[in-house]
């Protein structure tokens, strides 16, 4: 008989106490032919799930799915368990065995909720036919987690069943690794089930009032010393004074609300010592609105003397990432909390405004004035309909941060805009859907489209209005990101066809198109590293180059008479190792801006990095081409910025995506989660990149003819501009 696991229930929160619960890790208890615990299936329903008594690797059950069509997508079954231990590292291991797995893989899979960590095998994937084998996976961030969520899946075609399932944290098993204490926010449980906030009326006073609510609820968080030590829970508080402060007669008796809510959060003692706002300071905090407001003087009084004797400790809600970017912690997701509940739709607001507010390096840049966003979408976000609308809502107030990295979607958004896609790429020029490169030639010639083909109109409406309504929903720094997410959009919905309007060698013609699955695209894609051009000229694909190859290819490309660096695409960290290789000094090629989490909303500039500093023997003295465009992003960017420093180098190509720097990633109500960048980029002579990109030294930018003859017109480019500096030479 297998060993069930079983874990003590927490008696106290002491560190040496266990927890006690029954979990079914391998399937032997069924409930109504299911595994009891075992829920959420995951994927589309092409697929069949069952517990097998007569297949098992040990035991009397073991579970298995199985693709019932030729479909395909993938299907995968979780367990839940939450996440109060005190280790590090969680491993998944267990038993997997597989029929005719093909068009994917089978394997396990790990989660860190709220999207912390993920590994679902896809990277060493099981396939074919294979008898029961043990595999593993493990996650390194266990501390920030909610929930640990785990089980099997199969993405393609096949069957494949797993069993003996254990977790072990830092190696220790489940059923002996001790809990973490809670913190005294995390103890306050009373609207664990809800804000109690069911109804919510808007007018003019009341949206004002949530305003300023919103602006205060965010500074008292980050800025209040007692606040910042997570002694209470500052998401509770804000429904504990909500139907009093929303049923406030007049001005006067809603800032005697806010004032005895905030005595109510403890003494505030002078700050010794409190750092100082720095006098180079690259961005102050926004406080102007506690004298605009027209509060009443003791409330003006006392939200100033908090500012005074700010919070100078590790805060409970804010630290410090990898390189100076803000790491927000203890940020709970609230995935069983319904998105009617009016109070959570309004946390999730204040939430994000007050991240933006003070730990976005870019909130002056955004092209709608922050402070007006605050008061906009939470009149959005309270009326909204339905699911979908306040979702759509959410994702709308992401975008506002015009930041490519603002990355945000969920069901319902994926639902809106759907999960089907043409089998094509497209790229939108003078307002039309260009088809640019086939994700499944096949599926590509099947609908009878073509590479050049111009759409013109999906479902009877030009792309140009389709783009128009839905600019809002698109996350990006700039106009060339906006065009680059089109594709998402264009052929929204999640029916699996659509008509498009198509002119092809001066022929308009209309035709239904199929969609698909990702899952369903037999996608080539190059994996070539480097090589060698017509004319002695060196090419390199810094999506495939790895740190590894640089010498290799550095010493292969010695004597060539130009290397063209492809970044459009995302480097694998080679920059450090290339730029010896350009400039035999060590040179200035980029300074940044951190978050002082001493003083909220201040950002303080941080010494320039370098790069270069190489051999004379190894310099490499041809022409440095480096090709850029919008998908040149993040890492990308920055690889550009460092490769500049060859004293020959020229930039072509178009406007990157403007989002530099390391992220900062966080939780969104609802179990969703999001990033903006985290960090300021700036060249060392403070020139700006955040929406600007790398500007090229030339630009150029593909032609709907380009595309039709089959060109790539800024390698062209980048040829031709070799060709004529070696004519002057």
């Amino acid at each position: 008989m297998k060993k069930l696991l079983l874990i003590l229930p927490a008696l106290c929160l002491c560190g040496n106490i266990f927890a006690q619960s029954k979990y079914n890790l391998d399937f032997e208890i069924l409930e109504n032919e299911t595994a009891k615990g075992w829920a959420s299936p995951l994927g589309n329903d092409n697929y069949k799930i069952s517990y097998d008594t007569s297949i098992r690797q040990n035991g009397k059950v073991s579970a298995s799915i199985e693709s019932i069509n030729e479909e395909g997508g993938f299907r995968a079954i979780s367990y839940r368990i939450p996440s109060h231990f005190s280790g590090k590292k969680i491993k998944l291991t267990g038993y997997v065995k597989t029929e005719n797995v093909r068009d994917g893989w089978a394997g396990l899979w790990l989660r860190l909720d709220p999207k912390i960590g993920f590994d679902n095998m896809q990277d060493k994937g099981i396939t074919g036919t294979t008898d029961w084998k043990k595999y593993e996976i493990e996650l390194d961030d266990l501390p920030n987690a909610e929930t640990i969520v785990f089980g099997g899946l199969i993405s393609g075609k096949g069957k494949m069943w797993f069993d003996n399932l254990e977790l072990t944290i830092d190696g220790i098993p489940i059923d002996k690794a001790p809990l973490r204490e809670l913190s005294s926010a995390e103890k306050d449980v009373e609207f664990n089930n809800g804000s109690n906030i069911n109804t919510l009326e808007l007018d003019d006073t009341r949206l004002a009032n949530l305003d300023l609510l919103g602006r205060i609820w965010g500074f008292l968080k980050y800025y209040h010393p007692n606040i910042g030590t997570g002694a209470v829970n500052w998401d509770y508080e804000l429904f504990r004074v909500l139907p009093s402060y929303l049923n406030a007669a007049n001005n006067s008796e809603r800032d005697a609300i806010l004032l005895s809510w905030i005595n109510k959060q403890g003494d505030v003692k002078p700050c010794k010592p409190c750092k100082a706002l720095d006098k180079d300071a690259q961005m102050v905090p926004d406080l102007d609105w506690i004298t605009s407001s027209n509060l009443s003087s003791a409330l003006e009084q006392k939200l100033n003397m908090i500012e005074k004797n700010r919070f100078q400790g590790t805060h409970y809600y804010v630290g410090s990432g990898q390189v100076g970017q803000a790491n927000f912690t203890n940020e709970k997701s609230y995935v069983k909390i319904p998105y009617s509940d009016l109070g959570f739709r309004l946390l999730a607001v204040y939430r994000y405004w007050n991240m933006i507010q003070y730990y976005f390096p870019y909130k002056n840049e955004t092209d709608q004035n922050w402070n007006s966003v605050l008061k906009e979408m939470i009149s959005k976000t309270i009326k909204a309909e339905t699911e979908t609308d306040y979702h759509l809502a959410l994702l709308e107030m992401v975008v506002k941060i015009d930041d490519s990295h603002g990355v945000f979607s969920t069901p319902k958004t994926w639902a809106h805009f759907g999960t089907k896609f043409p089998p094509f790429e497209i790229q939108i020029i003078d307002n039309k859907a260009v088809v640019s490169k086939f994700y499944d030639t096949n599926l590509a010639e099947e609908n009878d489209i073509k590479i050049g083909d111009v759409i013109t109109h999906v479902n009877e409406v030009p792309v140009s209005e389709i783009l128009k309504t839905n600019n809002k929903y698109i996350f990006a720094s700039n106009p060339s990101v906006k065009r680059r997410g089109a594709f998402f959009v264009l052929f929204k919905g999640d029916n699996s066809s659509c008509n498009v309007t198509v002119e092809r060698q001066g022929t308009t013609t209309s035709k239904k198109i199929k969609k698909y699955s990702y899952s369903n695209f037999n996608r080539q894609q190059s994996k070539d590293k480097w090589n060698m051009l017509d004319n002695n000229i060196g090419y390199v694909h810094m999506g495939n180059l790895t740190r590894g190859d640089v010498t290799e290819m550095m010493t292969a490309f010695k004597d060539t008479k130009a290397i063209i660096f492809d970044i459009r695409n995302y480097p694998q960290g080679t920059l450090y190792e290339i730029a010896p290789y350009l400039n035999t000094k060590s040179v200035d090629f980029v300074k940044f801006t951190k978050p002082d989490l001493s003083y909220p909303g201040a950002f303080i500039w941080e010494p320039s990095y370098q790069a270069g500093g190489g051999s004379k023997e190894d310099l490499y003295r041809g022409q440095v081409i480096l090709l850029v465009n919008e998908t040149t992003q993040s890492h990308a960017e920055f690889t550009a910025m460092c490769l500049q420093i060859a004293e020959n180098a020229i930039t072509i190509g178009s406007q990157t995506s403007g989002a530099d720097g390391n992220v900062s990633k966080f939780n969104v109500v609802g179990g969703y989660s999001t990033m903006i960048t985290g960090i300021g980029i700036f060249y060392p002579d403070g020139r700006k990149t955040q929406r600007i990109g790398i500007v090229p030294d030339i630009e150029i930018r593909p032609t709907i003819k380009g595309i039709q003859q089959g060109r790539d017109e800024v390698l062209d480019k980048a040829l031709e501009v070799i060709d004529s500096n070696l004519i002057k030479d």
